[in-house]
């Protein structure tokens, strides 16, 4: 019940809506019926008057055809004076084609010859005198007598001169334009004719009563036809005005209520399929709407999440890029430290060779070469705690590539699941992931070179203690120094040829050091491209929760 109130409260706002418009189609409507009308009438009207005129236009034409005839065979007569020819001719006269009288003047000797039907027209004939002999036209006229009119026909009869008779003109009756003077003709009397127009008149009055009938028909319709435009055109319009100013202000939620199939009607029926299709359409852009929010929203979230893990990526491989350049720098230490080592060692080969030296010499140069080799012990064992500190770093950068191809399938899944919106994301991280594997890649090498590094460094490490041992044993038997000669070149030997070892193991290790420096370098630069990248993303990120927020905007007004 409350549903049926608030819809028929609804469909009279609709026609209040609708009554100016109404108004405006309403006299418009009427204003063209009416000059419609008007013109009907006129054209009704002017029909009428026209078939009046042709009628009375017959008429005379047949009565002046007639009154020729006449005078033709009157002509004769008079000429000959055969009056009683005349008086035979007008009685014998059987008054058809609605005659009514008949008159002839003869205006030589003054006779009247005449016969009649109708006594009263006869008798309102005698108004019309006879005709003067100059006159060449005849005389037409209508006249009336009680409810009856009649049309009077006068016609000059006249004789021509030879002349005209000569060239063949028709003489009988003369009816040309010209004078009686120049035409050199003798009148030989005069002719009356009287015709009922009853007939006429008849079909005048049928046609003007047709024509009032037709002009009141032709209102009626006109009315009809208002009436009929107001409730079958007019009010649906209206209907139709009203709810296309609701769909226009953003109110979807309203009906079309359809009672007759008109063409006006199958209008309402396909503005308010229209109207079912836009809420439709409505309730699914806002589904797509709060989706592409939702999305934009997650993903801005994510790449703003990405962007801060290849920022602190990028430090810790620019931390790890200067730890390789110190490395390096302490490998080429090392190295020089051999280099000086391996030449001491030749000198003191020469000089144990070319002995002469007393062996207060030998204990110095012994102490200084166990002093040596207990530096250059320091310095591999300080190298080998570096080399710890690089796995510790190939540690962290595997650790770091590992999340990193996590993240990156992460961002394949959520891109996926963006569809299309997505697709240059989805590139980003599978370009991520890849680049991810290939560090996993460049740190299994590294942590395999560290590994030769450290194994070398134990070596050099066990081989400077027995060097050390060595120097101490012949510290301790420097008493027996000249006996041990040939044993400490033997030493001196094995120490110069460790040292070789040591130098190119550690020239080895600076060539490895540089490379991992390089590949560390280009792994940075790789993540500040990635990096790059997910600023891009983040920027797109954004550009589409703004598009969002605008599509809100734009379509809140059809929403609510």
């Amino acid at each position: 019940m409350m549903t049926q109130r608030v819809q028929r409260s609804g469909e009279q706002r609709d026609e209040r809506q609708s009554i100016p418009f109404r108004r405006r189609i309403s006299t418009k409507a009427g204003v063209f019926l009416g000059v419609l009308f008007v013109f009907i009438c006129c054209g009704i009207w002017y029909s009428y008057y026209l078939c009046k005129q042709t009628v009375y236009e017959e008429i005379q034409q047949r009565g002046v055809w007639i009154a020729r005839n006449v005078g033709d065979k009157i002509r004769g007569a008079l000429l000959n004076k055969d009056y009683t020819r005349i008086e035979t001719i007008i009685k014998s006269f059987d008054f058809k084609e609605d005659i009514q009288y008949i008159k002839v003047f003869d205006t030589v000797n003054t006779q009247v010859f005449s016969q009649y039907k109708d006594s009263r027209a006869f008798s309102r004939s005698d108004v019309f005198q006879p005709l003067a002999c100059d006159q060449l036209v005849p005389e037409i006229s209508r006249f009336s007598v009680g409810n009856e009119r009649f049309l009077h026909i006068g016609l000059r009869i006249a004789q021509p001169s030879d002349i005209l008779q000569k060239q063949g003109v028709e003489t009988t009756v003369f009816l040309t334009q010209q004078p009686a003077s120049s035409a050199k003709s003798r009148c030989l009397g005069m002719l009356h004719l009287g015709f009922s127009l009853r007939a006429a008149d008849e079909t005048l009055r049928l046609l003007k009563i047709s024509s009032a009938l037709l002009t009141g028909g032709t209102l009626l319709l006109s009315c009809i036809g208002l009436v009929l435009l107001a409730q079958m055109v007019v009010r649906p319009l209206g209907r139709l005005s009203a709810l296309v100013s609701h769909m226009a202000a953003g109110e979807l939620r309203q009906t079309l209520p359809i009672t007759s199939t008109t063409e006006i009607q199958l209008l309402e029926v396909g503005l308010s399929n229209l109207l079912s299709a836009l809420q439709k359409c409505t309730a699914n852009l806002k589904n797509v709407k709060e989706y592409i929010a939702s999305t934009s929203e997650d993903i801005l979230d994510i790449t703003e999440e990405q962007v801060g893990v290849h920022q602190k990526q990028i430090m810790l491989m620019y931390r790890i890029s200067q730890n390789f350049d110190d490395l390096t720098t302490l490998s080429v230490q090392a190295a020089n430290s051999m280099t000086s080592m391996m030449q001491e060692g030749e000198s003191g080969l020469h000089i144990a060779k070319n002995s002469g030296k007393t062996i207060q010499d030998a204990i110095s140069s012994i102490e200084e070469i166990r002093e040596q080799v207990a530096k250059n012990t320091e310095r591999v064992m300080l190298l080998g705690e570096k080399i710890a500190q690089i796995d510790h770093v190939v540690k962290i950068i595997t650790t770091i590539a590992d999340q990193t191809k996590l993240i990156a399938f992460n961002a394949s899944i959520e891109a996926a699941g963006a569809g299309e919106a997505g697709g240059r994301f989805s590139v980003v991280a599978t370009e991520v992931r890849r680049l991810a594997n290939t560090v996993v890649e460049s740190v299994e090498e590294m942590k395999n070179s560290v590994s030769a590094i450290q194994t070398s460094a134990s070596e050099l490490i066990l081989s400077s203690e027995t060097g050390i041992h060595k120097v101490n044993q012949g510290t301790s038997l420097i008493a027996e120094i000249g006996q041990i000669v040939q044993h400490r070149i033997t030493a001196l030997n094995t120490i110069a040829q460790a040292a070789q070892k040591i130098s190119d193991t550690l020239q080895q290790q600076q060539l490895q050091t540089s490379s991992m420096a390089e590949s560390v370098k280009e792994i940075a630069s790789s993540s500040e491209q990635i990096l790059e990248t997910a600023k891009r993303a983040s920027e797109i990120a954004r550009d589409l929760h703004d598009y969002a927020e605008k599509l809100t905007t734009a379509t809140q007004q059809f929403l609510t």
